[in-house]
């Protein structure tokens, strides 16, 4: 649960993401679902197992002790990047949560402030927060997106014209996007497993809980944009208008779900950062 966490901004809390991973495929988006959901918890396993091998206690050190000392900091490197990108793209969208619901001058800095903070908290004492983090966020979206999928009205669309889907139904475009979901959120979330496995791990069990931890909830949220048609895809919120149908309670959790998943996300990209700097100068 700690590291469907740590992936939730990445991986399922975004329509705008789902939609461009999956929902612009068409009939391949479900496919594509199930495959990028077995591929994240393939390679969560992976890393769990040689983690236990190596007896490394993070991903940082796990490169290290199983690359050398030279390749171990090239990927330590990338993988840097990609987590300060994580954490940079996690914060400015707390920000604009901030700046849409705080009555308060400077919203934006003050939602930044209250992400940090909330990361903060979850990194304290080993980052213990993180696992009972996911778990709230795992029911939150099943139950968000499920009620938005079942509700049978039709969502307020503001648009006009007319969406062309050119990858439905592409196969390439299926396995290529799949496998960048599934590496993108494996990265952010390697460390979050990591960091909690020992010799009581079944690396193969983790592996399956990890795949079904993603599958579910963004197989809910792609059945919720389905709900709005081809045009609902071109919206830069896709959830926005489809809460919107459950007044002031759905904007509310819509903002609310969005600030948790970014806050998680950003503890979980910190965390790993604090890792890698960690172990820097013994690689």
């Amino acid at each position: 649960m700690a590291a469907i966490g740590a992936a939730a901004a990445t991986g399922y809390a975004s329509g705008r993401a789902l939609v461009i991973f999956f929902m612009q495929l068409g009939w391949a988006a479900w496919p594509g679902v199930a495959l990028a959901s077995a591929l994240f918890g393939l390679m969560l396993g992976l890393c769990a197992r040689l983690s236990i091998r190596a007896g490394a206690n993070g991903f940082g050190a796990l490169c290290c002790r199983t690359l050398g000392r030279g390749k171990g900091r090239i990927v330590g490197l990338f993988h840097g990047l990609l987590l300060g990108m994580a954490a940079a793209v996690a914060i400015l969208n707390a920000g604009e949560v901030g700046a849409l619901t705080l009555p308060l001058k400077h919203g934006f800095l003050w939602g930044m402030a209250a992400a940090l903070a909330l990361a903060a908290l979850l990194n304290l004492r080993g980052g213990r927060g993180m696992a009972p983090a996911g778990t709230t966020l795992f029911g939150i979206a099943l139950l968000f997106y499920l009620g938005l999928a079942l509700d049978p009205r039709p969502p307020r669309l503001y648009l006009t014209g007319e969406a062309v889907l050119t990858l439905a139904g592409s196969l390439p475009a299926m396995l290529a996007l799949a496998l960048s979901h599934a590496a993108l959120n494996a990265c952010v979330a390697a460390d979050a497993v990591c960091e909690r496995v020992d010799s009581s791990v079944n690396s193969r069990r983790l592996a399956l809980f990890c795949a079904l931890g993603m599958a579910l909830p963004v197989a809910a949220g792609c059945a919720a944009l389905t709900r709005g048609g081809p045009l609902m895809l071109a919206h830069a919120l896709p959830m926005v208008p489809l809460a919107a149908r459950w007044g002031l309670f759905g904007f509310w959790l819509c903002a609310g779900f969005g600030f948790f998943c970014n806050a998680c996300t950003l503890a979980a990209a910190l965390g790993g950062l604090r890792g890698w700097l960690s172990i820097r100068k013994g690689c």
